[in-house]
């Protein structure tokens, strides 16, 4: 019997966008270059509107290495300093263990590391829509965040 996550091609987290008026701004790329491509098909089918943002909730790679389908679109990548920290530390093992954790249905990622970060409570308006970025303390893994 075949491993789930190579039949769900590595897909086991969730991510999110918000439309606005001056573009969409996603909440988690997913697990690969492969599934950041996904998502961002799926905006392209609920909107004209171009993804303009993408915040990491947290240093999983499950929840960040799709960054570098979005790179490539010019976004900004938002998350705290310590997930960033993380990303770059962790990145080329994380691509390296989706590869074969998935039996190569993740394919090879490119890594995209944020660059704007999160340093506090906040709150951030996104064209009209005014999004507050919570801190949780490190209580899933170094520098998570919610929105």
């Amino acid at each position: 019997m075949a491993d789930q996550r190579s039949e769900n091609k590595g897909w086991n987290s969730n991510s999110h966008f918000i439309v606005t008026t001056q573009g969409v701004l996603v909440f988690d790329s997913g697990s690969s270059e492969h599934i950041g491509s996904a998502i961002i098909a799926a905006v392209k089918r609920v909107t004209e509107q171009p993804i303009r943002w993408v915040v990491n909730s947290h240093c999983h790679a499950d929840h960040w290495l799709g960054n570098g389908a979005f790179a490539e679109l010019g976004v900004e990548l938002i998350s705290t300093s310590l997930s960033a920290k993380t990303m770059r530390s962790d990145g080329p093992v994380d691509v390296k263990t989706f590869f074969n954790m998935t039996e190569g249905a993740t394919g090879e990622s490119t890594l995209a590391i944020p660059t704007s970060t999160i340093l506090h409570q906040q709150a951030r308006t996104f064209g009209d829509t005014e999004v507050k970025f919570v801190l949780a303390n490190d209580g899933h893994s170094p520098g998570d965040v919610m929105l």
